[in-house]
């Protein structure tokens, strides 16, 4: 996990041994950062490690963005009934 995102989003290739998460949160507002790592692990798409792996995520509060190895671009995900 990085707050780290300009380095990170969009400038790395996903790797099938790992799941990079990004977080575009600054100092001030870096008490959200529980409440986000929880609500993504309990989305029915990163649940387990096994669907986590291979993924580059960015995680915001409006919704959670990926790209992986099979899917190049990145693609925008709803945080679905998951309350934050």
């Amino acid at each position: 996990m990085t707050l780290n995102v300009v380095d990170f989003w969009r400038r790395i290739a996903p790797d099938r041994r790992y799941c990079v998460i990004c977080v575009p949160l600054p100092t001030e507002r870096q008490e959200e950062l529980p409440d986000l790592l929880l609500g993504f692990f309990r989305h029915e798409e990163f649940r387990t490690i096994a669907k986590r792996l291979g993924k580059v995520v960015r995680l915001a509060k409006s919704e959670i963005a990926v790209y992986s190895i099979s899917q190049r671009s990145p693609v925008k995900i709803s945080w679905g009934e998951i309350q934050l």
